[in-house]
C-alpha cells in the first residue's frame, strides 16, 4: 500500500514563518511535523510515499534526500549521532514527488498522483501529528471490511461548526454524508473529519469526473467520496483519538509546549 501526503499549498495562518519554510517542515518536538507522519506510516508498513508539492516546497525534497557535503563534514568531525539523524529520513521510505502548482484542492492533488497508484492507498495532509496507532488501525479495518475509510474524532458539540461533521446510517459506522461546518443545532453528530482517507483505486473515476465537470473551487476529495456514497458504495468512518493540528502558529506552539512538558504527543 502507498500513501499520498498532500503538501503543496501555502496557508496564511502560519505566515510570515512559512513564507520560505514549508509548514510541513516546522519543528515539532525533535523533528519536523512531516517527519513524524512518515515515521507513523513506515511503522504501519507503508514505505512508498508520494508527496504532492509545489515549486515553492523544494525544501521538502531536500529534507528527504542525501546531502553529500553536510554528510562529509559530519564524518570528518566524527559527529556520528548527527550524521545518523540527517540520514534517517532519507532511508525511511521510497519517495516520489508530484507537482501541483495551482491550488486546485484535494481531489485535484490526488488525481495528479494517479499514474503512481495501482491499488488501495492512503491520503493524509502533511501538517498534523496523528495518534501512532492510527494508520495501522486503518489498514486493519480496511483489510477486514474492504470498504473505503475516513477517519474521525469526537469534539465538544459546541464546536461542530468548525468542522466537516459525519452523519452515519443508523447503528453502523457507514457514512451517509459529511456536512461541512453545520450550525450547532443542525449538526448530525459531534464526530468530525480528520481529513485522512484510505481509498480504493476506483476513486479516480470520481476525481476524473470532478476534473471535467466542476469549477476549481469544488474539486474537493470529500465531494468525490460523497459521489461514491451516492452510488451506493459503502464508506466507513473510523473513530480515533484527536490529532495535533499544526495549521496555525498558536497550535504549533501549543504542540511544542505539550511535547516539552511530556516528552510525547500521545499518552
Amino acid at each position: 500500500m502507498k500513501a499520498i501526503i498532500v503538501a503543496a499549498w501555502h496557508w496564511t495562518r502560519t505566515l510570515p514563518i512559512t513564507k520560505t519554510i514549508p509548514k510541513e517542515l516546522l519543528p515539532v518536538g525533535d523533528k519536523p511535523v512531516v517527519h513524524h507522519i512518515v515515521d507513523s506510516l513506515v511503522a504501519a508498513g507503508i514505505r512508498d510515499i508520494i508527496f504532492i508539492i509545489s515549486d515553492q516546497k523544494k525544501a521538502l525534497i531536500d529534507y528527504f534526500s542525501p546531502h553529500p557535503v553536510l554528510e562529509s563534514a559530519l564524518e570528518t568531525k566524527w559527529k556520528d549521532d548527527l550524521l545518523s539523524a540527517i540520514r534517517e529520513p532519507v532511508n525511511l521510505a521510497n519517495y516520489t514527488y508530484v507537482h501541483q502548482n495551482e491550488p486546485l484542492w484535494t481531489a485535484h492533488a490526488v488525481w495528479l498522483a494517479q499514474e503512481y497508484i495501482d491499488d488501495d492507498f492512503l491520503v493524509v495532509f502533511g501538517d498534523a501529528i496523528y495518534p501512532p496507532e492510527m494508520f495501522g488501525d486503518m489498514i486493519t479495518h480496511y483489510n477486514k471490511y474492504k470498504t473505503p475509510l475516513m477517519v474521525a474524532h469526537e469534539v465538544d458539540p459546541s464546536l461542530v461548526y468548525k468542522y466537516g461533521v459525519f452523519e452515519l446510517h443508523d447503528w453502523s459506522n457507514n457514512i451517509k454524508r459529511v456536512v461541512e461546518k453545520p450550525s450547532v443545532e443542525d449538526a448530525p453528530s459531534n464526530l468530525v473529519s480528520n481529513w485522512v482517507y484510505l481509498l480504493p483505486y476506483e476513486i479516480f473515476s470520481y476525481t476524473n469526473n470532478l476534473m471535467q465537470s466542476v469549477t476549481s473551487g469544488e474539486r474537493h476529495l470529500p465531494v468525490a467520496i460523497q459521489h461514491m456514497i451516492d452510488d451506493q458504495r459503502e464508506v466507513h468512518v473510523l473513530p480515533t483519538r484527536p490529532f495535533w493540528d499544526i495549521g496555525s502558529i498558536d497550535w504549533w506552539l501549543e504542540a511544542n509546549s505539550y511535547y516539552y512538558q511530556n516528552k510525547t504527543f500521545f499518552k
